[in-house]
């Protein structure tokens, strides 16, 4: 990254750095005169992710501050994993300034930061000018060297996105820190909560469930979101009501988490994706050759089948993580206790030719059944994407294509709604991205979708 001369900034934001500095850095020991020159002779570094300031062992070239972001602190004797987080206001690069070595850590910036660069120079002549900065500095270096406290911020934060949720987890732990570790509440997940007393994990709520469950959940989130830790003492720590949640080692429950995530997505495949149903299979469905551990979520599911839930809607009603769910119903797909089965809906008649029953590897499609309750205009869309997808496993992508094109292309005719709906890259299935407005707001769209499924199956039949 290309460092700018902060004397470049404009005079409100020159204003601004001034402010910054007096209340939020180690500068703010100096008099207000002597901190406005500094800020004229600054570096303002702007750093992306994965921008290394300086490695351990290099020559002290300064003394840098935080303006914005968050950066590492990583050590050679430790490769596994940051040993902490600095951010905005907190300063490094001062143990080289106090003793004169080299640097006695890697700083790396994970995400994105900006960064107030003092020249050694300068950061020397302040020193021996100031006996009050000078201090303050010998303290900060004299704790960091003996582990009285951490290199730990007093808010650390972040996004998933740059940051390895199991890595932030375990920071914290490592650190013995007491208070919360958040994600922020988003469009796809709401907030989670990890509660910490000293390091140790005592408590854990994300979406609907607790404990382990919700570390597992959480960890199988693969959508970004913004995260934070909240530090408070050990009197306002809210302590768990009772000792319903017990953890295993921190090490393990990472570990397994990792391994659930991992295997979700085949497991999801196997029982034909999120918005699939079932229908019981056996007459008098025994569960006693299922796992113990799945045994009683096995039960529930055949409760829910009969209520005719996706997998997606079960979600809320199991309290185990999604993992779990899923790996059951892949046991009782595997003993034959359960079948799949989609039905779509529509709110109109019919096309005047009955559509093909096309059995797939994975589903069994029977339009000439209509569901009882209404479905949601989304789980059309999911309902025909795995209908194509599986169509494709034995026929072609190319035929694919062209079957969804063509029926597209007939049924935007009749329903103006779908003229924004395009056929997927790989072929496979419909690209909702650039869908029109008039697609959620109509009534009749949950119809024109049903109907430009069963085109595209009459089309896919034809070429048979």
């Amino acid at each position: 990254m290309v460092p700018v001369m902060v004397n470049s900034l404009q005079e409100q934001d020159r204003e601004e750095l001034v402010s910054f500095l007096k209340t939020k850095s180690i500068l703010s020991v100096l008099d207000d005169s002597i901190i406005h020159g500094l800020s004229l002779s600054l570096e303002e570094i702007h750093c992306g992710p994965g921008f290394i300031v300086f490695k351990e062992e290099d020559e002290s070239d300064g003394l840098y501050i935080i303006k914005e972001g968050s950066v590492e602190v990583r050590k050679l004797s430790n490769k596994e994993a940051p040993i902490a987080y600095l951010t905005a206001g907190e300063c490094f690069g001062e143990m080289a300034i106090v003793h004169g070595g080299p640097r006695s850590a890697t700083i790396r910036v994970p995400e994105e930061a900006t960064i107030l660069k003092l020249s050694k120079r300068a950061s020397v002549d302040l020193a021996s000018k100031f006996p009050r900065l000078a201090e303050e500095l010998s303290k900060l270096a004299q704790k960091r060297e003996s582990g009285k406290i951490r290199f730990f911020p007093p808010g650390l934060q972040g996004n998933t996105a740059f940051f390895d949720m199991p890595t932030v987890i375990q920071a914290v732990h490592a650190s013995r820190q007491t208070g919360y570790l958040r994600t922020m509440a988003s469009a796809s997940a709401p907030e989670a909560k990890l509660t910490f007393y000293r390091g140790t994990l005592v408590a854990a709520e994300f979406r609907h469930l607790g404990g382990e469950f919700a570390v597992f959940e959480l960890l199988s989130v693969l959508e970004p979101a913004d995260f934070f830790f909240e530090r408070v003492s050990e009197e306002e720590l809210q302590k768990p009501a009772d000792n319903k949640y017990r953890f295993r080692q921190l090490e393990r429950l990472l570990i397994d988490g990792a391994r659930r995530s991992d295997e979700l997505t085949k497991l999801t495949d196997i029982v034909g994706g999120m918005q699939m149903t079932f229908s019981v299979a056996a007459d008098q469905p025994q569960v006693d050759g299922i796992p113990l551990d799945f045994r009683d979520i096995a039960k529930l599911i055949l409760k829910l089948v009969e209520a005719d839930l996706t997998v997606e809607e079960m979600c809320p009603l199991v309290e185990a993580d999604r993992y779990a769910l899923v790996k059951t119903l892949s046991i009782l797909l595997d003993k034959q206790i359960l079948k799949q089965l989609v039905i779509l809906h529509s709110g109109e008649a019919l096309a005047p030719e009955p559509p093909p029953r096309v059995r797939g590897r994975t589903a069994e499609i029977e339009l000439s059944n209509l569901r009882r309750q209404p479905v949601r205009l989304a789980a059309s869309f999911y309902a025909l994407n795995m209908v194509s997808s599986n169509i494709a496993t034995f026929t072609s992508a190319s035929v694919v294509r062209e079957c969804l094109e063509e029926a597209l292309q007939e049924l935007s005719k009749k329903y103006p709604q779908l003229v924004g709906l395009k056929v997927h890259p790989a072929g496979k299935t419909i690209d909702v991205r650039g869908a029109s407005p008039d697609l959620t707001r109509k009534q009749d769209s949950r119809a024109a979708l049903n109907h430009l499924t069963m085109r595209f199956l009459q089309l896919v039949s034809a070429h048979q």
